[in-house]
């Protein structure tokens, strides 16, 4: 039996199967008109008490972009605490109010599209303010 092709042929169902979806897939795919990317979850939790932003990835090995990200909050509310992604310089997101209270979900809000990718060798910092105590997920997914 013969694989079904996926995007004009350049992609073979039976690939797919026997050695899963990988970048090199997806770059594969464009030429098909097909997109996408291989999607994964950062995370870092962050304690009370820390007030400088907080790297979660330095040195990317590869390439990806921000499409969503929130926010577990793990410490009592208090005024003004807020926090937002970064690339070290520049903002990826605006600031997120985390002023509520412990074990809440906060949606990580408005997403900058003309910062939201992360170069290859790249860093994502959290920046946060009133150092709120937090557990922020940030959804990527790989980019060419």
């Amino acid at each position: 039996m013969r694989a079904k092709a996926f995007g004009n042929g350049h992609i073979r169902g039976v690939d797919l199967m026997h050695r899963g979806i990988d970048p090199l897939h997806l770059k594969e795919s464009d030429k098909g008109g097909l997109t996408g990317g291989i999607p994964f979850v950062l995370y870092s939790t962050v304690g009370t008490g820390d007030s400088s932003p907080v790297t979660v990835t330095s040195d990317s090995p590869l390439k990806f972009r921000i499409i969503d990200w929130h926010v577990v909050k793990t410490s009592a509310a208090s005024g003004g605490q807020t926090a937002k992604l970064t690339d070290g310089s520049s903002d990826i997101t605006n600031a997120a109010d985390l002023n509520v209270a412990a074990n809440n979900i906060v949606d990580g809000g408005q997403i900058i599209t003309a910062e939201h990718e992360i170069a290859k060798g790249g860093t994502l910092s959290i920046t946060l303010v009133n150092s709120p105590g937090c557990i922020v997920y940030v959804s990527c997914i790989t980019v060419s």
